[in-house]
């Protein structure tokens, strides 16, 4: 949804729809990120759908402070969208998962799961998970929309 590339690091302050970090780095959201996330804490056919983050980054800290403070929509956090956070120093993507799946209660294979890089999608793959690989756009519209009409699709990283 974002990278913090060559960030100077918290604070971040809000600047638009973007962030501004200490060093006056902009960090933005990418692809339909808040459209998509806006849609899963919305829509009626989302409501017993567990969402949640599952990230690698040296600064878990700066990670959660980007997510309360990217809005969505006006007055309402990118953090309120999600029910858990696996954000931690790099780990296996493969962990990040069967921790989501415990705290929702569900197995892989009911797992969509998206992400910018190859290793690990090929790594989630292997649990059963419907794999979306998004490049460098992030997660758009159409993405969005292929990954929910084909799923499940276990064992097959889906891409555009």
């Amino acid at each position: 949804m974002y990278e913090l590339w060559g960030s100077g690091g918290s604070p971040f302050e809000k600047d638009g729809d973007n962030l501004v970090d200490r060093g006056g780095v902009r960090v933005r959201l990418i692809g339909d990120a808040r459209d998509v996330l806006n849609e899963l804490s919305t829509a009626e056919k989302f409501e017993n759908t567990h969402v949640a983050t599952a990230s690698s980054c040296d600064e878990p800290s700066w990670a959660r402070e980007c997510i309360q403070k990217f809005e969505i929509v006006q007055g309402k956090s990118m953090g309120s969208a999600f029910h858990s956070h696996e954000i931690y120093k790099a780990s296996s993507k493969q962990i990040h998962i069967s921790k989501i799946c415990e705290a929702a209660g569900c197995k892989p294979e009911e797992v969509i799961f998206f992400d910018n890089q190859m290793n690990n999608c090929n790594a989630v793959v292997k649990m059963g998970t419907t794999t979306v690989f998004t490049g460098t756009s992030g997660v758009t519209a159409a993405m969005w929309k292929m990954a929910l009409e084909e799923f499940p699709a276990p064992g097959r990283i889906l891409r555009m």
